[in-house]
């Protein structure tokens, strides 16, 4: 499962629209950039993934599939 695959199943387990305006500003970016990541299958930046992990309550070791726990 790719980073953009996890984030968006997390932010479904949570009620959270993946790419609201909201939920951009919470990553600190724009909703063009996680559109983007998901048709590319790109991983973002550290403080984004950063900001992901902290918005969803996971680590960012599992948004990026480094682990298998939450």
């Amino acid at each position: 499962m790719n980073f953009y695959e996890r984030y968006k199943e997390c932010c479904e387990i949570k009620g959270i629209k993946p790419s609201s305006q909201e939920t951009a500003d919470k990553l600190g970016c724009a909703r063009s950039n996680i559109s983007a990541m998901g048709r590319n299958n790109t991983t973002p930046r550290g403080n984004i993934v950063a900001n992901a992990a902290k918005m969803l309550n996971v680590s960012s070791d599992y948004l990026l599939d480094n682990a298998n726990t939450k």
